[in-house]
């Protein structure tokens, strides 16, 4: 139903199911109205109203506004022209709408005269003419239409229709502003604001915006917000701007929506709501904002205030650059540059063209790496020039990068500098960076660290991930700042965790060794390397294969390192060549491959890699894969002793000690040694300690000895601990001290050395420094022997045939002696030998027996030598030969032997081979009871009692009895009937 004002001058019509309770213009009564009794302004006032009210009717309008018209209603008229120029409540008909506009222009109106204007301006609906349309516009504004006193004055300025004029465009503007038009007055602000046609003038710029504010223009209020936020023309209040934006943007204006976007993002004037500015920019961006479309962009992108939807980050950054908003384009690059790399230098180049700093930055790296393009380092350089004129750091510093490297541009490293500086001093990390890498490393600067390190530190406060981790090396290695290895670790994991993957893999070096404050942590090192490599750092694939190699954080499986270190080579990881190296030497991983293996060391070695250059010294050395060629090794060697690698001298000090490639002199090898054990090699001090022990080189001091031995147990050594638990033991260059060499022999025992074990079963089995304890002493001569101790496998054997700490049983102790002397103890092969003679533990096989002696024979040992002779004496498992078994003991006997001394003066005393000589008998008798051989001290007491070649000597012969039933030669052989013999001369020498 029609419902309109009863007061005629009011005006007011309304349509509503039911009639108001008044007027809602003037509070007068309304009554009820029909079509028929309207007229033209009540039509037309009815089509406004369906027009601005909330539910909008834009069809009902339109049927309001024919009505109008029809009845010949100018303004009616007029507005029916605007339904079909803009298409409101019909098809739009641009052609009608300009007939209309003429139609009520003609009667008077106008407004309709003005639009006529605009559309001949702009060719809408006619022919552009824009003579014709200035006429239009001038005829309104002199009638003190606002809009159109502000079209003319654009084409006044802008000369359309009419000569340029800026005083004319000046003086119709101010007619519209004057009147109070908030258009007028915002257009005028900004002239003033700018200096467009007038003389500079904040104050009256903001002056003019609150004017218009005031009228709720939202333009205006927006204009006047930008002028409180940065204090242009007013005292800055960025809460009243944040206020201000927020009324023009509640008003529909789409820069104001964006401006408080950023309020509502950096907290300026009001509280930072990421959520809030999200909404803000996203509604700037439904109106058609090119800014409000990059931000909501940009938001998508990085989940800003909404969850992250990439393909909705790209549809408005599109929608932005379509319309050339240059950030948009540079944006919408970076979004494409790594999957549509052509179409993305498109887009910088755009940007770039239109003078975007930052687009042509961008374009510059693209042109300068080829990627998107074909590479072209003159054109890069040039676009880094412009940008850098216009003050983008980051140009500056690429630019000084183009200097530096000679990309482009001629090299010039001062020049370089000079734009790192330019770019650091304000701030730019990645100039701050450059800076610091120059620093450090002297490159076009006098070498400074501390410099180095204050940069790394400034560009790592802004968050750069590479300046970072320098940093944290710089503090690692004690570089410009005090070491510090917990706060490397510090960087590296940040810098880690920001995803910078040179930083992942040094904190997985950190866990790998336990470094930087932390535990060793195999998993999470495999972790931190597997991410590194993810990440595309190349030296990732050389750690993983090192954790491969070892079992560190993943099951052990060198055939998987070994394609890791191929990969890390082949990427440039020089240091891999090493690995690969031992893996063909060992055939780990890899069929065993000696000549691969020496052409990977080869590699390695002219990489400057220590550890190849000494594994192939060995190579040589020992002929491992290669012709010996000790010569060659020693010449390696030499090379890397002069670098100071103790190893290598501890190695060549062995070279001299044997004449192995070298004279032999031990004097040189003293002299190796000493250089190696100062450098703390823990071998060569235990090389040196018995070098002193033995006065071989040097001049013997068992107290030198006891330090070098002191010094290599300090470094944890275990052979070190045993030697200097040995001189404990015997006082030798130390107070003896058994309980001081049980501990040391203990330690020893912990680090896995062997001979300590063995040392430590025999101070059991005696009850040197503990309790004796023969259960304990097996247990302890097991060990050894199952660490691969000869001589515990000897005192395991030893103690099965005798049953000493354990029930004996021959066999154990002939399976033990054999496994000696199958790794070459004379002990063993001699025991063993002795079995086969008594067939204890294994069938009697005298020939066996003399295999055994023969082989150990053939590397002097005098035992073997006697044990032959006492074969070919017998005839055992040879042919009795009593001049092979003569020359025997004489050899042995030569060697202190003392049952082969006994055995010389059995063959004087009997004229055996030899002519009697009762003498010489004696003699050899006197040695062998000096060396405890009990027949020696028996034939000789014998001849003691007897009176033979002297006068009978009572007192000795006893002495020399009871001494041989105590000795251990006697408890040893087990020979009874020898125990016999000596108990009855003892029975008889105790009667007289």
């Amino acid at each position: 139903m029609i419902f309109r004002c009863k007061d005629t001058a009011c005006g007011c019509v309304t349509e509503e199911e039911q009639a108001p309770v008044c007027c809602p213009v003037c509070g007068g009564g309304m009554e009820l109205a029909g079509e028929e009794t309207l007229t033209g302004p009540q039509w037309t006032t009815l089509g406004i109203f369906w027009l601005e009210r909330e539910e909008k009717d834009p069809e009902r309008a339109l049927y309001c506004f024919r009505q109008a018209a029809a009845l010949g209603d100018p303004t009616g008229i007029s507005d029916l022209g605007w339904c079909m120029e803009t298409g409101t409540g019909a098809k739009a008909d641009p052609r009608q709408a300009v007939w209309l506009y003429e139609q009520a222009a003609e009667l008077g109106d106008i407004p309709a005269l003005c639009n006529l204007g605009f559309c001949l301006q702009h060719g809408i609906g006619a022919a552009a003419d824009p003579e014709r349309a200035v006429e239009c516009y001038l005829v309104a504004a002199e009638r003190t239409y606002p809009r159109a006193q502000l079209l003319l004055a654009r084409c006044y300025q802008e000369g359309i229709g009419v000569e340029r004029d800026e005083a004319e465009a000046l003086k119709w503007l101010k007619a519209a502003a004057f009147q109070g038009d908030p258009a007028g007055q915002t257009a005028l602000g900004r002239r003033y604001e700018f200096g467009d046609g007038v003389e500079e003038d904040p104050r009256n710029a903001a002056r003019w915006y609150a004017l218009a504010a005031e009228q709720g223009y939202p333009d205006a209020q927006c204009c006047l917000g930008v002028c409180y936020e940065y204090g242009t023309g007013v005292e800055e209040n960025k809460e009243k701007a944040a206020v201000l934006y927020r009324q023009a943007a509640e008003g529909g204006d789409a820069r104001a929506m964006v401006n408080l976007g950023w309020c509502c993002e950096s907290g300026t004037g009001t509280a930072a709501d990421r959520q809030e500015a999200f909404r803000w920019y996203l509604a700037a961006a439904q109106a058609g904002n090119a800014r409000g479309q990059c931000c909501a962009g940009w938001c998508y992108e990085m989940g800003f205030g909404t969850q992250k939807d990439q393909e909705k980050a790209l549809v408005w950054y599109l929608a932005a650059a379509q319309q050339g908003y240059p950030r948009a384009q540079c944006n919408l690059g970076l979004f494409l540059e790594q999957t549509q790399p052509e179409e993305a230098v498109a887009w910088y180049r755009s940007a770039a063209e239109q003078g975007y700093a930052p687009a042509q930055c961008c374009l510059g790296v693209c042109l300068r790496s080829g990627v998107g393009a074909e590479r072209n380092e003159i054109e890069a350089a040039d676009w880094f020039a412009r940008a850098a004129e216009q003050g983008d750091l980051r140009a500056v510093r690429e630019l000084g990068a183009c200097y530096e490297m000679g990309l482009g541009v001629p090299a010039d490293q001062e020049k370089a500098l000079k734009l790192y500086w330019e770019a650091a001093e304000q701030g730019e990390p990645g100039a701050q960076f450059n800076l610091g890498r120059c620093y450090e490393s002297g490159d076009g600067v006098e070498m400074d660290e501390e410099q180095a390190v204050f940069w790394y530190r400034k560009a790592a406060e802004q968050g750069d991930l590479r300046a970072l981790t320098c940093l944290g090396v710089c503090l690692e290695l004690g570089k410009g700042a005090e070491e510090n290895g917990e706060k490397a670790m510090e960087c590296y994991r940040k810098a880690a965790e920001g995803g910078y993957p040179r930083a992942q893999c040094y904190v997985g070096i950190n866990y790998y060794y336990g470094d930087g404050g932390v535990a060793r942590d195999d998993e999470a090192a495999w972790s931190w390397f597997s991410k590194a490599k993810e990440n595309g750092y190349q030296e990732a694939c050389y750690w993983i294969g090192q954790c491969l190699w070892e079992g560190r954080g993943v099951p052990e499986d060198k055939k998987r390192a070994v394609a890791c270190f191929h990969q890390a080579f082949q990427l440039g990881v020089t240091q891999a060549a090493f690995h690969l190296g031992v893996a063909y030497q060992k055939g780990w991983g890899v069929k065993r491959d000696s000549a691969e293996a020496l052409r990977w060391y080869e590699i390695a070695g002219k990489d400057g890699s220590p550890s190849a250059r000494h594994n192939l010294a060995l190579m040589y050395l020992y002929g491992d894969g290669v012709e010996r060629d000790p010569a060659r090794a020693v010449r390696a060697l030499r090379a890397l002793a002069r670098q100071g690698s103790a190893e290598a001298q501890y190695l060549l000090g062995t070279c001299c000690a044997q004449g192995d490639g070298v004279e032999q002199s031990w004097k040189q090898a003293v002299s190796w040694y000493r250089k190696a054990a100062k450098e703390g090699s823990t071998a060569a001090q235990c090389a040196l300690g018995q070098c002193y022990a033995h006065g071989t080189g040097t001049v013997q001091s068992s107290k030198k000895a006891a330090d070098c031995y002191r010094a290599a147990a300090e470094g944890g050594d275990p052979r070190g601990l045993y030697l200097l638990g040995l001189c404990h033991q015997n006082g030798e260059g130390v107070t003896q001290d058994d309980g001081r060499a049980v501990e040391l022999y203990r330690q020893a025992s912990e680090g896995g050395y062997s001979a300590a074990m063995c040392a430590l079963g025999w101070m059991y089995e005696n009850g040197r420094g503990v309790e004796k304890n023969p259960e304990q002493a097996v247990d302890w001569y097991r060990k050894s022997a199952q660490a691969g101790s000869l001589a515990g496998m000897c005192s395991l054997a030893w103690c099965y045939q005798r049953g000493q700490g354990v029930a004996q049983n021959y066999e154990e102790a002939a399976r033990w002696y054999r496994r000696s002397a199958d790794g070459g103890s004379l002990w063993g092969m001699n025991n063993l030998g002795e079995l086969y003679r008594q067939g204890k533990g294994v069938p009697q096989n005298y020939q066996a027996a003399v295999r055994l002696y023969r082989k150990a024979a053939r590397r002097d040992d005098d035992t073997a030598l006697y044990n032959l002779g006492e074969c070919y004496e017998k005839g055992q498992g040879v042919t009795a030969d009593l001049k092979k078994a003569l020359s025997c003991y004489r050899k042995a006997a030569k060697k202190g032997e003392g049952s082969a001394l006994c055995a010389l003066g059995r063959f004087y005393e009997g004229g055996i081979q030899v002519k009697a000589d009762l003498d010489k008998a004696l003699t050899y008798y006197r040695q062998a009871a000096e060396e405890l051989d009990a027949e020696g001290m028996y034939r000789l007491a014998r001849c003691y009692a007897e009176g033979r070649a002297a006068e009978p000597v009572r007192g000795e012969a006893l002495r020399l009895c009871r001494a041989a039933l105590e000795s251990e030669d006697l408890m040893q052989q087990e020979d009874t009937a020898l125990r016999d013999e000596l108990e009855a001369l003892v029975r008889r020498l105790e009667k007289e």
